[in-house]
């Protein structure tokens, strides 16, 4: 459980440099790249593939839901049952990270109206 928590926060802090002014130049303490403009177009194609793929989870997830593609989770060797089905308060817990793929597709699109026009052809 601590590892999946490490996971999304190593995947969400990077979101953070899409809104702040440490995505547009490399930190002054990186060796090689101390100062240099980030290349915004690796960085909206790392971005834009990440919320995508956040969106499809998220819709793939709310659908199956929904119509029940997928009856039962794996089994663990020699395990009974499956967990019950948590109460319909617990989906509300889930909302925000619901949002999560949306919001970054959002922030992507305000990192590219911000990043100067150099380079950008096509991104």
């Amino acid at each position: 459980m601590v590892g999946l928590s490490d996971l999304t926060l190593a995947l969400a802090y990077p979101t953070v440099g899409l809104v702040s002014g440490w995505g547009e130049t490399f930190p002054r303490w990186l060796p090689v790249a101390s100062g240099r403009p980030v290349p915004a177009r690796a960085v909206l194609r790392v971005a834009r593939t990440g919320g995508a793929l956040l969106v499809l989870i998220t819709l793939y997830g709310a659908v199956n839901s929904v119509f029940g593609f997928v009856e039962e989770g794996a089994r663990l060797v020699e395990q009974e049952r499956e967990h019950p089905r948590p109460p319909v308060w617990v989906t509300w817990l889930y909302l925000p990270a619901a949002a999560w793929g949306f919001l970054v597709l959002a922030v992507c699109r305000n990192y590219a109206r911000r990043m100067p026009r150099r380079g950008m052809m096509g991104a």
